[in-house]
């Protein structure tokens, strides 16, 4: 289903600007911040940990994810390099869901940003495994169902896409990005709008 593990490590000369676009607890996270685990949270962690619970001393691997996930979609990237760094994001996104619990806030935009990475690396089979568990995950978070619906009616399976934005709004009537991405598919020649790329986690760690 994945890509070949490589070598996890931080990604290397993280700038502020990129530090600055990640969610708020990166930067108080393991190889972000100075001590913590295994002594225990610092002040600046235990309100992340007290959110989290145990996930929170793996979720570092998350925020490599998204800055190597940035980074290969930078102007002039080689395409070598791109899918390098989207394979990394994947090895980071899944250190962290088995380093975590299996009802882990985060899980649902882990799994979906795995779907993300699949899709780009053009692996829509292995997309759609994805985007259908983190919808099974956690079946009111909409962002799953709006990716999945967008890359079935990519595929020119508009039916199917329109069944799983109805089964979403059936869990969230009348949630408005559920709601718009079903009219535009419905326009002539339209797709399901597609959703921000910035992380959609739970109320719970925002």
């Amino acid at each position: 289903m994945t890509h070949g593990a490589a070598h996890a490590q931080k990604p290397p000369n993280v700038g502020p600007g990129e530090l600055a676009r990640l969610p708020a607890y990166c930067p108080v996270s393991q190889s972000f911040a100075e001590g913590g685990f295994p002594q225990g949270p610092l002040p600046s962690q235990q309100p992340w940990v007290a959110r989290m619970g145990p996930g929170f001393w793996a979720v570092h691997h998350y925020c490599w994810a998204l800055i190597n996930a940035g980074r290969a979609e930078a102007p002039g990237v080689a395409r070598a390099a791109r899918e390098h760094l989207l394979r990394r994001a994947i090895d980071d996104v899944n250190y962290v869901l088995r380093n975590s619990p299996a009802d882990f806030v985060l899980a649902p935009e882990l799994l979906l940003r795995n779907g993300d990475y699949h899709e780009k690396l053009g692996l829509p089979v292995q997309a759609m495994e994805f985007y259908e568990m983190s919808r099974r995950s956690k079946p009111d978070y909409w962002p799953a169902y709006t990716r999945l619906a967008a890359l079935q009616a990519r595929l020119g399976k508009r039916e199917v896409a329109r069944q799983v934005l109805d089964e979403g709004l059936a869990v969230l009537p009348n949630h408005p990005e559920l709601t718009a991405a079903k009219s535009a598919l419905t326009q002539t020649g339209g797709s399901p709008r597609p959703t921000a790329n910035k992380p959609s986690a739970s109320p719970a760690v925002k």
